[in-house]
């Protein structure tokens, strides 16, 4: 599947007081990169803040086909911690997927951490709900 950014923002943002339950103190100057990204239309809406202690500046290369070449810049061994749920659209997000305003949405919310547990990446991930299906294997030994 051929992906694209639609919509690609880095800035450097006091932390807002969601992140701030994961490690930040509130106002805390951040790195947030949102993406609009899709094959065939928007369909994934993917914001991060990374924590200061990285000091990433904004310049770095974030490419618009694989997160996991920038992965380096983070460090090679991470905890993914998170989970999906369904939400409806609110008026913004409908705006930027082009559907409906409380259209069914998937909803990502991930904490990335290094080995020590230490926080590294708050990340929010809203997924158009006729373009994605989540599957998963559970294998019990």
């Amino acid at each position: 599947m051929e992906v694209e950014n639609f919509d690609l923002s880095v800035q450097i943002i006091p932390a807002i007081e969601e992140v701030c339950c994961a490690d930040i103190k509130e106002g805390t100057k951040t790195l947030q990169l949102s993406r609009l990204r899709a094959s065939g239309g928007p369909s994934l809406l993917s914001v991060s803040w990374f924590h200061p202690r990285l000091k990433m500046t904004g310049s770095e290369d974030f490419p618009s086909h694989c997160t996991k070449c920038w992965r380096p810049i983070l460090g090679s061994s991470l905890l993914f911690r998170g989970g999906i749920s369904a939400i409806n659209a609110e008026e913004s997000l409908a705006a930027k997927f082009g559907v409906e305003e409380g259209a069914p949405i998937l909803f990502r919310q991930r904490l990335v951490c290094d080995t020590d547990g230490r926080l590294v990446e708050y990340n929010k991930v809203y997924y158009k709900g006729d373009g994605f299906k989540y599957s998963i294997d559970i294998e019990r030994r």
